[in-house]
């Protein structure tokens, strides 16, 4: 049996519980503090490798040859390889995609869309055997088109808020 002193201090802590669950309920707890806004750096860091999202750089080499262009050997991509010179004048279009072939290496003209996490996977580039387009927006998309250093770049939008 409870003693008489008891019941007050009972009483007391069923309404204080009672009250804090009707406040919480009603939407007088505490706000929410989302947390500081930091923006991304307006300017890009400069493109490590192309792909078929950012379409053709320049000069840049056929991944299967030594370069970082990851860009799909489609007939488009060869003419301009042949023409600036970063693929063997004597190689025919046919041995383009087919040297991609032999290393065990998929491409959009295989499959799309996988965001380079397919049984083939990671990319190419990453160590894997995809070399499908990654997919702008994700973590894999910029590690691929910029370089593994990408949230490494100094500027203000990596600066810590104040």
């Amino acid at each position: 049996m409870r003693s008489d002193a008891s019941r007050p201090k009972a009483a007391a802590l069923v309404l204080l519980l009672g009250g804090a669950i009707l406040l919480v309920a009603t939407g007088c707890g505490p706000a929410y503090k989302p947390l500081p806004y930091v923006p991304k750096a307006a300017a890009a860091p400069p493109v490590t490798a192309c792909h078929d999202a950012v379409g053709h750089v320049k000069g840049m080499k056929p991944w299967i040859l030594g370069g970082t262009c990851c860009c799909t050997p489609t007939r488009e991509n060869y003419d301009l390889h042949i023409a600036q010179g970063t693929l063997p004048r004597d190689m025919s279009y046919d041995q383009y995609p087919a040297l991609y072939k032999q290393r065990g290496i998929v491409t959009d003209l295989d499959h799309k869309n996988c965001g380079n996490l397919c049984d083939h996977g990671p990319h190419v580039l990453a160590g894997g055997k995809c070399m499908a387009t990654p997919i702008p927006g994700t973590p894999m998309y910029e590690t691929i088109t910029y370089g593994p250093h990408a949230a490494l770049v100094p500027g203000e939008a990596n600066a810590s808020p104040k």
